[in-house]
């Protein structure tokens, strides 16, 4: 390569700016200078080259990019079925405790008291992945008709149901 330096008329420069890019000026001059020397084809020739390895490495980026956002949905899509299986886990969880507790409930309101260490109280909360205290809660929630007293063991000289009787 050979750098050069020339001068040339200032409007002819200025026409000449304005109707090109920044980096433009030089490839055409360079261009022209390929042509002079070399002759019209084999410039053409090396011209549409170039432009046809532009092309390619134009659609070999876009390529990339392509199989980047495909492997960016596919990674979405994994997540969104490990979410979607999460959220079936818990659905089913959710019908499991509401099992366990409507059992309890139905046990309550027959009159026996319910408590954090009750079997059933345990069981609901080892599915519900909550303590004790957070089912008879629930319960409470579930049954606000229900004294408190049937929410706790009966003292020894208390009767172990919680309904009055008469």
């Amino acid at each position: 390569m050979k750098q050069i330096n020339f001068t040339v008329e200032e409007g002819a420069y200025d026409r000449f700016d304005s109707k090109t890019e920044h980096g433009e000026k030089t490839e055409i001059l360079r261009q022209r200078v390929y042509e002079v020397a070399h002759g019209q084809d084999v410039a053409e020739k090396e011209r549409v080259k170039d432009q046809l390895r532009e092309k390619r490495n134009d659609r070999r980026e876009l390529d990339r990019e392509i199989q980047d956002m495909k492997n960016e949905r596919d990674e979405l899509d994994r997540e969104i079925e490990r979410l979607e299986e999460r959220l079936d886990t818990l659905l089913e969880q959710d019908g499991e405790i509401d099992g366990a507790l409507e059992v309890i409930e139905s046990e309550l309101h027959d009159g026996v008291r319910i408590y954090d260490g009750h079997t059933q109280v345990k069981e609901a909360a080892r599915i519900g992945d909550m303590e004790p205290n957070d089912v008879i809660d629930r319960l409470k929630e579930r049954n606000p008709s229900v004294p408190d007293e049937a929410f706790r063991l009966a003292k020894p000289h208390e009767d172990p149901r919680w309904k009055a009787e008469g």
